[in-house]
């Protein structure tokens, strides 16, 4: 509102009611503004009547009284002009409407008190039944009826309008006695029709805003619902892409490994010598990893794209976990001939340390596979409340139009050969993702599997790259304190003793037959005491075993976590802990049927099953000997 209004008026309780009354017929913002915009409008018509009114009673009345009526009139018109200047250029809405909604509302009812008091203005003397009466009559009947289609939009500026210019002139009408009840009743009745008649438009124009409301919010509601469902069809448009550039990428892949193993299996059963055949042995072994990391990575990558990947953020050393990783590369670096500088400051942050571990590695191996010779730099730094985890070398660098093109699934760039090209050291990966060792093969899935981990993890990989000046990825994670141990407690000790597998009690229930066949295989060559089952009735008739291994997938009946849940319970009494269970799947268990077990999707190399084995039988062992 303007200053005066601000100093003399907002500290007012009875300004503050009358605002409050007003803005409570507020329906919508347009209702008041359409008032100020047709202010000009209704002043220049009321300011002609009144010119031609007094024109019709010059002479028959005193011209002071024709000329101080329109210079008051004119006053008015000044000031609303005034005011909406004002009003159009702060533009105010909500709350702060109601103030200036109820000074409007002021204005109009001094208008029509202004038209009111033409009744005595120009009165003829002692001659009341005069043309001058009768015109000032028809002349407030006029303004009444001009201002109920302007003013009926807003309730409370038509009572006022109308109220303010009929009801004074009534009570004047009918004071003058006998000869004014006429034109007092005409008054009353007037006002009465007036008051209907806005009433009856303002209800309309209510039921007319609240349909358009409705109407404006169903369309709003379908806009969003075609926005979602568009948004819905190029995801599965994109998905659908992505798939068949999967099995384009994934054909082509496994076509070569699939090829040698076939020739090797045929030339191994040919062959009658020992030597000979070990040879051919020891290369199927590495055509079968090669198809195994293959859908390992395309499985990660689904269950990423699904969300089906639990993370455990917590507090993660870095320059511990940085240390790890360049033991984990110390071979590769030594035979590709790379160096790699590690430098970390003992800072922690705050992520998932499977995913972190897994983004670091990809990175290293993307730099291992697609630069030649050369110094490889790993650092982590503060930065405030951030720690930076950087990955460089010094490579011949990427090209600003093929840095986008990294990240995409099978993008492969130009590799460079090593020597130790196809060899595979094996790898061991806990339920919820995988912590590989340093990737052998390039597959075009490294970086994009780094990426989505890192978003997972609430961030992004960043790249810096130039045509000759290297290639650097960074890592923004959040900055966490070290958790606090407490004294006395110690590190769990680690349990690589293959004795342990010796003599163990190992429950399989896979009622697939080849599967079955080859884990009761696998763990017999590792000493085990293997129990098969291809159903889960015949698992919940077996004796106690010191861990199991259960598929997800067991036809009909019992899935595999309602399985294990069921051995457990039966077996509680024989045991002070839960049995030790690993459910694995070649899909994604919906993440209900996860909660409280440990998983691992298929394939199953012998490294994940031997490493889980030793870790769960350690746990049985010292629970026992506690």
């Amino acid at each position: 509102m303007s200053r005066w209004t601000d100093s003399a008026l907002s500290d007012s309780v009875w300004w503050q009611r009358w605002s409050t009354w007003v803005g409570g017929h507020i329906d919508e913002d347009a209702q008041v503004y359409r008032q100020y915009q047709s202010s000009a409008q209704s002043m220049w018509v009321g300011l002609a009547v009144g010119c031609a009114l007094g024109v019709f009673l010059w002479g028959k009345v005193a011209a002071a009284a024709i000329v101080g009526w329109l210079l008051a009139y004119i006053t008015l018109f000044a000031l609303r002009m005034a005011l909406r200047r004002r009003f159009m250029r702060l533009q105010p809405a909500g709350a702060a409407l109601q103030p200036w909604a109820g000074l409007l509302v002021l204005l109009v009812a001094l208008s029509g008190v202004l038209w009111a008091t033409t009744v005595p203005l120009f009165q003829l003397p002692h001659e009341y039944e005069s043309s001058a009466a009768r015109m000032t009559l028809y002349v407030l009947g006029g303004s009444a009826l001009a201002g109920l289609p302007m003013y009926a939009g807003f309730y409370p500026a038509l009572v006022a309008y109308v109220s303010a210019m009929l009801l004074p002139a009534g009570l004047f009408f009918t004071l003058q006695g006998a000869q004014g009840y006429f034109n007092g009743f005409l008054c009353v009745a007037l006002w009465g029709i007036f008051m209907m008649q806005g009433r009856r438009q303002s209800r309309h124009l209510q039921q007319m805003i609240q349909m358009r409301q409705e109407k404006e919010q169903l369309a709003a509601q379908l806009q969003t619902e075609n926005i979602a469902k568009q948004a819905a069809l190029t995801q599965a448009q994109e998905a659908n892409a992505t798939k068949t550039r999967l099995f384009s990428a994934i054909s082509h892949d496994v076509r070569q490994p699939m090829s040698a193993l076939a020739l090797l299996a045929d030339a191994a059963q040919r062959s009658d010598n020992p030597q000979e055949r070990d040879q051919l042995l020891a290369h199927m072994q590495r055509s079968v990893e090669v198809v195994n990391d293959l859908f390992s990575q395309v499985l990660e990558l689904s269950q990423l794209d699904s969300g089906a990947v639990e993370l455990q953020m917590q507090p993660v050393a870095l320059h511990t976990l940085l240390r790890e990783v360049q033991q984990l590369f110390g071979a590769q670096l030594r035979q590709s001939g790379h160096t790699l500088h590690l430098q970390a400051e003992p800072v922690w942050a705050w992520a998932d340390r499977a995913c972190l571990q897994r983004v670091v590695l990809n990175l290293l191996g993307n730099a291992l596979h697609h630069t030649p010779a050369c110094a490889l730099h790993l650092t982590a730094q503060c930065e405030r409340d951030k720690v930076v985890l950087t990955v460089r070398d010094e490579g011949p660098g990427i090209a600003a139009d093929k840095q986008a093109m990294i990240f995409e699934e099978f993008y492969k760039g130009t590799p460079v050969r090593h020597a130790d090209e196809g060899h595979h050291t094996g790898s061991h990966a806990p339920a919820h993702i995988s912590r590989a060792t340093p990737p052998a093969r390039n597959f075009g899935l490294g970086l994009a599997i780094a990426r989505r981990l890192a978003r997972a993890m609430g961030s992004d990989l960043s790249l810096q790259s130039a045509p000759g000046q290297g290639s650097s990825f960074s890592l923004h994670l959040r900055r966490a304190t070290a958790p606090v141990v407490p004294q006395g407690s110690a590190p769990a000790a680690s349990a690589h003793s293959a004795g342990l597998l010796h003599g163990a009690r190992i429950g399989i229930v896979d009622d697939d037959a080849l599967s079955g066949q080859a884990l009761v295989a696998w763990l017999q060559s590792c000493g085990a005491q293997p129990l098969w089952a291809r159903s889960a009735q015949q698992a919940l008739a077996w004796p106690v075993q010191d861990a199991i291994v259960v598929d997800y997938q067991l036809g009909e009946g019992m899935t595999g976590d309602q399985l294990i849940r069921q051995l457990r319970s039966q077996w509680a009494s024989a045991s002070d802990a839960a049995t030790p269970a690993l459910l694995i799947s070649g899909v994604s268990p919906p993440a209900q049927a996860l909660q409280g077990l440990e998983f691992a999707p298929k394939p199953l190399t012998a490294i994940k099953l031997r490493a889980w084995l030793l870790h769960a039988l350690s746990k049985v062992v010292a629970s026992t000997t506690s």
